[in-house]
Parts: C-alpha cells; sequence; structure tokens
C-alpha cells in the first residue's frame, strides 16, 4: 500500500508524474508525455489498485485542464478485503443487491467508493427521481411503437397524444405531441404550451435527452424524440389565423406577440387562452418552435384588428433568435441576461449574496429566494431539484475555470469504462443558469433530474472542484445545504431551514 502518492487529473483520467514531468506545471507545458494511467478498473478514485496500472501516451489540448490529485495504491488483494467489509455492511437492505452466498464484488468496483458510499443505493421505499420514471417510460412506450407509427402514418394526432399521455400521466402532467417522419425516421416531438413554465420546458428537454440515448429503445428502434416542433414540417391545418402583431420587449433580445381581437378587452380568460394557443401553435410550426421561444418572451391578447403581415412577424422572430443564437441555431430552452440587485434583493441563499448579473433559461429556479421558498413557490419540487456550484474566484482566472468546468460537464461522455455505465440512459442534471459574482467568482445553476447522479458526477470531477475550492448548495422545500466539493461531501454552515 502507498498512501498520498501525488497524481493529476486530465480529461477524466487519472495519471502518475513521469520523471520527465516531475511538476504540474511540466505536465501543463508538455505537448505529449508518457505517464502511468490510474484507471478505475476493479477500483474508483482516488484509490486504485497497482494491477490497473498502465502506461499510456497522453496529449494535452488544453492546460487548463490538468489538475493536481492525491491518490492511494492497493494490491488488488487489499483493495477488495476493504471494500467486501463495506459491501456486508452498507449493501444489505438495497432492492439492487442479491446475497448469493459468494464474497464476488462484481459490480460493487464500480459503483463503492472506498470510504463505503454508495451513490447507486435503492431501498423499498424510496421514489422513483424523474430520470427513473422518464427512462421507465420511453421503455413502456417502446413496448407500442407499432400502434404509435400507425397513428403518425394515418395523421391522428388525437390517437398519438392518447397513447403517449396514458402512460406519461403516471408521473407527470400531460403534454401535446405530434408525430412524422423527420429525416427519415419516426419522430415525436412535444409542443410547449405558450407562456408555459420554464420548469416544463426543461422536463420536456429531458425526456428527449432520455428517449434518444444510444442505448434507448426508441433509439435502438430508429426512432427520435425533439422537445420542439421543428420549422415547416407540421402543415397548419388551414384554420383561420387570428391578427397578430409584435411590440418590442424589456428585453432587447426578444419581442412580444399580440394577438388581435376587436372585442380583446373583454374576451373571457377561456377564450383569450384559445387565441394564444392558436397563435402559439401557427407561429411554431410555421418558424419552429425554437426560433419562437428564443425570440418572443410573452404572447397574450389585446384589443385591435389589423395585424401584421405573417412574414413580417417571421421576419422579426428570425432576427431575434439569430441575434442569439449560437452557431447559428436558437437555444433550446431560450436564455436571457437579467442584473441583479443585490442590495434590494433582501435575503438570498447561500453566496448568491455576491451576485452582480446572470443568465437563465429557468427564472422559477434562478429568481428563488428563501422568502418565495417559504411561501410555496417550489411547486416544481413534486418533479425536479434545484442545486448550485458556487466557484470562487480569487485564486483563479474566471475564464479559465468557467471554461474548463463548462468542458467536464460538456463532454461526461469521456468517462471511461467502466466507472462510466454504457447502457445507463438515465440524466442527471441540466445547466439551467450562470450566476457573475464580480470579482468573488460565479455559480453554475442546475435543475436535478436525479440527486444521487448529481453527487456522482460531482464526485467523478473530485480534483476539479477541490482545486477551485467549489461549494454545492441544495435548494429543498424544508431546506438549503451546503457542501464542500470533493471525494466527500463536507457540510459547510450548517443546514439552513426554510
Amino acid at each position: 500500500m502507498e498512501r498520498a502518492v501525488r497524481a493529476f487529473f486530465y480529461d477524466y483520467k487519472y495519471y502518475l508524474f513521469p520523471e520527465t514531468c516531475p511538476t504540474l506545471a511540466d505536465v501543463k507545458a508538455s505537448r505529449v508525455l508518457t505517464a502511468k494511467r490510474l484507471k478505475e478498473e476493479r477500483c474508483m478514485a482516488p484509490a486504485f489498485i497497482f494491477e490497473s496500472i498502465e502506461e499510456e501516451t497522453v496529449t494535452i489540448e488544453d492546460p487548463d485542464r490538468v489538475f493536481p490529485a492525491e491518490v492511494d495504491l492497493y494490491s488488488a488483494e487489499e483493495y477488495d478485503a476493504i471494500l467486501g467489509r463495506h459491501v456486508r455492511r452498507v449493501c444489505p437492505g438495497c432492492v439492487r443487491y442479491t446475497e448469493d452466498g459468494t464474497s464476488s464484488l462484481k459490480g460493487h468496483h464500480r459503483e463503492m467508493s472506498l470510504d463505503g458510499v454508495c451513490y447507486e443505493r435503492v431501498q423499498e421505499n424510496d421514489l422513483w427521481s424523474f430520470s427513473e420514471c422518464a427512462d421507465y417510460f420511453w421503455y413502456v412506450v417502446s413496448q407500442k411503437l407499432g400502434a404509435l407509427a400507425s397513428y403518425i402514418d394515418k395523421g391522428d394526432r388525437k390517437g398519438l397524444n392518447k397513447a403517449l399521455n396514458a402512460e406519461l400521466t403516471n408521473f407527470m402532467p400531460g403534454l401535446d405531441f405530434y408525430g412524422a417522419i423527420v429525416d427519415g425516421k419516426y419522430t415525436v416531438c412535444i409542443h410547449s404550451c405558450p407562456n408555459q413554465s420554464a420548469v416544463f420546458t426543461y422536463l420536456c428537454g429531458a425526456l428527449a435527452e432520455t428517449a434518444n440515448a444510444e442505448s434507448s429503445p426508441l433509439h435502438l428502434a430508429g426512432w427520435q424524440v425533439l422537445p420542439y416542433l421543428p420549422e415547416g414540417v407540421f402543415a397548419d391545418g388551414g384554420r383561420k389565423l387570428p391578427a397578430m402583431t409584435v411590440v418590442s420587449s424589456h428585453n432587447p433580445n426578444c419581442c412580444q406577440i399580440r394577438v388581435l381581437h376587436p372585442k380583446g378587452d373583454r374576451l373571457s380568460e377561456r377564450k383569450k387562452d384559445a387565441l394564444v394557443a392558436r397563435a402559439w401553435e401557427y407561429l411554431c410550426r410555421t418558424f419552429g418552435e425554437r426560433t419562437a421561444m428564443a425570440a418572443a418572451d410573452d404572447i397574450s391578447v389585446a384589443q385591435g384588428k389589423e395585424g401584421m403581415p405573417v412574414s413580417e412577424i417571421g421576419r422579426l422572430l428570425r432576427e431575434k433568435a439569430a441575434a442569439i443564437a449560437s452557431d447559428g441555431v436558437a437555444a433550446f430552452p431560450a436564455m436571457f441576461d437579467y442584473a441583479v440587485d443585490a442590495e434590494a434583493a433582501g435575503e438570498m441563499f447561500p453566496y448568491k449574496d455576491k451576485s452582480t448579473d446572470g443568465i437563465t433559461g429557468c427564472p422559477e429556479l434562478s429568481f428563488l429566494s428563501p422568502e418565495s421558498l417559504r411561501a410555496g413557490a417550489a411547486w416544481w419540487e413534486m418533479f425536479v431539484g434545484y442545486a448550485y456550484l458556487y466557484v470562487p474566484r480569487p485564486m483563479f482566472g474566471a475564464e479559465n475555470a468557467f471554461a474548463a468546468l463548462g468542458w467536464y460537464f460538456g463532454n461526461s461522455a469521456l468517462i471511461p469504462e467502466p466507472l462510466r455505465d454504457p447502457e445507463e440512459r438515465r440524466i442527471s442534471v441540466a445547466n439551467v443558469g450562470v450566476i457573475n459574482c464580480g470579482d468573488e467568482g460565479f455559480i453554475q445553476e442546475f435543475m436535478v433530474f436525479d440527486e444521487k447522479r448529481l453527487f456522482r458526477m460531482l464526485r467523478i470531477l473530485a480534483p476539479v472542484l477541490k482545486e477551485y475550492r467549489a461549494k454545492l448548495v441544495v435548494v429543498k422545500a424544508e431546506g438549503v445545504m451546503s457542501y464542500e466539493c470533493g471525494y466527500d461531501f463536507v457540510p459547510v454552515g450548517g443546514y439552513i431551514e426554510t
């Protein structure tokens, strides 16, 4: 056994320092080097076994992704003896555990660290996370693809919605589905309601991402799911189009849609909702839902009769969406900038008192405050959670830290097997916003679909988050908890009841 051995972490892999590059600065300055790779096979960082060490050529494409690490080295026999004791102590009572009368540790090496913590543990009375519900939903749907294909071929949207929502409403409200053949694939599209909560827009995105995973039964069957209506795929249906016009918004990157009616100020709410839904559906079908959502931050009924030509409305929507698009594609869900007046904001969650401005795709989470939480604003907690990382800035360049974390969060598919299960379809989080804290640091916000997987993902990034002194804050209706990030999540500041 060797304890506290110096190593470095790069692109989700651990290496021992080679004699030719004995320091972190030497490694960062290298373009290509040969080092001993500490593979997470039959072990889990920061504890490794000698039998899984293998020499490897390392190409340093970005030195900002290199981080220091400290590891322990064991023989496989030593490692398994410790892990086996934890398995016998921790695993009984987990529904995934089977006592087969043997000392086999198959499967446990990638699930449990040598400190005895397992983020895969499931007890009989545990509630399913949203990601687990979504995965099971698409499994059930995959057993009905023949019937769904028939609905799509016949243009029977009512039948398609009835079949899909019969399963979906077991864990969330029903959605509005469209079906078509897009790029040669049977495609299910999810249409968002006008002025819909951004939480549900992200839920639609999570549903689609789960369905499109490589190991998903839908993907394997050649199907795909889009969380929006693509441009021009669905005919409008020939119904009379309400008159519309475009007005400016307080957000210069967006505009507002006004659906005009001669008696707009006297219509019932039901009739207004119907007019808005009709107009929104038309815009999304015609110009694409990504464009409509990125460009229009509000749609409502107004008094009037003569509207703008639809072509002009489309031009304005495309113009606004293009101005904030990344690589020519409008973000989905749409993101917008905002400023923070910390003095006027009142009570704030940990580290958010440092906020100066931000960008968000989900105001319900980003603008949450302790006061609104106590008032019951966390209605979304029955579906998802909210958490954020605070990354202090004094010791590091802001651009380097933000870019490095962004790369690691965006490239989790590169986590080596078997630590990453290639058959895993369930997702942990969606990035919903970034808050600038000036010279103090920045905050990365998450909508959490599976809290256990969030902790597992952050543990995999322990060298990065430890070096940045990152703090994780988990916000729930009953209270707030902050943690030091690392291989162990150490509570800091105490539990804050709300």
